[in-house]
């Protein structure tokens, strides 16, 4: 980089920009070879603590004559830098400007990193919309969980992925590198890698054409992480990540990932044990983070965890868990867990009453979870958090009573056992309807009724035990409108981000009204994204198939409405809801 100090004094961790890294691949950009830069949009630290920009990072750099580096979104001193031509806007490793890379692939975990994305391509003049390219611009390519509604950024989009990448990136890779050599034009490029599982060009894409989502049978036969880059800038999740599962066999109902990660999948014992070691080995972390969207239901978790306490408990390596389920194997867990040192505790109740929690199919029993806190505590845990989502569908008319009343009743446990020290944090979301779920028809929640669920929450919880956490109800409205809009969503998109939107994620960065004012210019109505939709009108991302049957989400909807619960998933096959081959 050409920076000056004095020029990288004037912006916030400049180590963002020019991060010192270990573990790199030993490769470089090459004119001869295929060139590929991956974006998670949003700030460095934040995308690097993303697996799944890790895991298609290493894939790439593992095949000859393929290079793949990275980008993130610039904060806005750092931005005021690029725009100001006193600071070259170029990748990560290579320091190349974006437009000298082959394709640009963008994962997207949720709908409020769209305007950073735009902001990536217009940084690196970039044209914003796919049909404004030429033949020596990128490929821009998007995936992640938010593409199974791709519709609000098609019109950006050469490329749209579903799925699960790892085997059809390896395709990409391949298939931009012999097209390269050959010196074929980039028009023939696109319709090369739409034969690729999962792919498809929205400007080709025919309007009855379907899109099958990609899922990858077995864990096993993806190798692990070769090189797990680790930075000398603090990222959010500072550790080593080991994937269990995918899937979930529980079908909570508002959870979308439990839908379009089926059917469930488990990694041997075997393979976690070596994968561990391998990550410990090669980083000097001193955490290892034991992920899947519901550890506890891994069928050798505890042997797992014995296993790398006997292996790593001189080096005094912990073992941190995501949010466990409240059931009898969750204390013999944590016996193992809290070997070296207490890494933080959640469980995940969702709702205070047993009505909304068997609505939801969240099989959460208040009398389990008041014991489960007497345990924690008990056994020298400090804090505790609890997580909530409010305005859920079905809700029981006293559901904001039940939770004040379940989070008092947990607090006063943990100050009886815990003493002064202990704490009680209840976190709260707001409930957003997300497709391919049971309650993608459901409503959402207006911002009026957000926010007075806050203050109805502040106002009542007066116990010192208890910090209260919420998300802004402003942006969680946001990710509701966009969640299910279509195409017509992308000009408020791109009227929002050049009225100056950025992070509309990050609460000191976002600005609502540049939203409201987007809607008003682009004459798009927001308040229709959160109405309850008939199962019957056609959605638009019906095209797209992810293996669960409609027909299994609309009877799921029913059974909410009803309180009647679905069994959990295992790792059998079936044939109820379609997943499963």
């Amino acid at each position: 980089m050409k920076s000056t100090v004095k020029k990288l004094l004037q912006i916030e961790k400049p180590s963002r920009y020019a991060p010192f890294e270990i573990n790199l691949p030993e490769k470089d950009f090459s004119e001869d070879g295929a060139n590929i830069l991956l974006s998670y949009p949003d700030s460095y630290e934040v995308g690097m603590s993303n697996l799944g920009l890790r895991i298609l990072f290493d894939i790439a750099n593992r095949i000859e004559d393929v290079f793949c580096d990275r980008i993130f979104a610039p904060f806005p001193d750092m931005e005021s830098l690029y725009r100001g031509k006193n600071e070259d806007f170029v990748s990560v490793q290579a320091k190349r400007p974006l437009r000298d890379f082959d394709l640009i692939g963008f994962s997207f975990q949720y709908e409020l990193l769209y305007t950073n994305f735009l902001n990536i391509l217009d940084l690196a003049d970039i044209p914003l919309r796919a049909g404004d390219r030429k033949e020596d611009d990128p490929i821009i390519i998007g995936g992640g969980p938010a593409m199974f509604n791709p519709c609000p950024v098609e019109p950006f989009l050469d490329l749209v992925f579903i799925g699960e990448a790892e085997e059809s990136f390896k395709d990409i890779n391949e298939i931009i590198l012999k097209s390269k050599r050959e010196s074929r034009d980039r028009d023939e490029i696109i319709k090369r890698l739409i034969e690729v599982p999962g792919v498809y060009s929205p400007a080709l894409r025919k309007k009855d054409e379907k899109v099958k989502a990609v899922i990858v049978d077995d864990l096993n036969e993806i190798s692990g992480i070769k090189n797990w880059v680790v930075s000398g800038q603090s990222i959010v999740h500072d550790r080593v990540v080991l994937e269990l599962m995918r899937g979930c066999p529980n079908g909570c109902r508002f959870c979308q990932a439990g839908y379009i990660d089926r059917p469930l999948r488990v990694r041997s014992l075997e393979n976690c044990k070596k994968t561990s070691e391998y990550l410990l080995d090669n980083t000097g972390y001193e955490e290892i983070s034991l992920t899947s969207l519901s550890t506890g239901d891994y069928p050798h978790i505890r042997e797992l965890c014995e296993h790398i306490n006997e292996k790593y408990y001189k080096k005094r390596v912990s073992i941190s868990l995501p949010s466990l389920r409240i059931n009898s194997d969750t204390i013999e867990l944590l016996d193992e867990v809290l070997k070296v040192r207490k890494s933080g505790l959640t469980f995940a109740c969702e709702a205070g009453s047993q009505s909304t929690r068997d609505a939801i199919n969240k099989k959460v029993f208040r009398d389990d979870l008041l014991d489960k806190i007497r345990e924690v505590f008990k056994k020298g845990w400090k804090t505790v958090k609890l997580y909530f989502m409010t305005g859920l569908p079905f809700e029981d008319e006293n559901e904001l009573d039940e939770v004040i009343s379940l989070i008092e009743d947990c607090a006063f446990l943990a100050r009886k056992i815990g003493g002064r020290r202990a704490r009680i944090i209840a976190s709260f979301s707001t409930f957003i309807p997300k497709p391919f779920t049971p309650f993608q028809w459901s409503s959402m929640m207006d911002l009026p009724q957000i926010k007075e669920r806050t203050k109805k929450l502040l106002g009542n919880i007066k116990n010192r035990t208890v910090s209260i956490k919420w998300h802004d109800a402003e942006t969680s409205a946001l990710e509701g409108y966009m969640a299910r809009a279509g195409n017509e969503m992308a000009d408020v998109i791109e009227c929002a981000f050049k009225a100056g939107a950025r992070f509309d994620g990050w609460t000191d960065h976002f600005d609502f009204k540049k939203w409201e004012q987007a809607f008003a210019r682009s004459g798009v109505e927001k308040e229709k994204y959160i109405k309850r939709i008939d199962v019957n009108q056609k959605l638009p991302w019906d095209f797209i198939e992810i293996g669960v049957k409609k027909e299994f989400l609309i009877k799921e909807l029913e059974k909410a409405e009803n309180r009647e619960s679905t069994k959990s998933c295992d790792t059998s096959k079936c044939r109820v809801c379609g997943a499963c081959k």
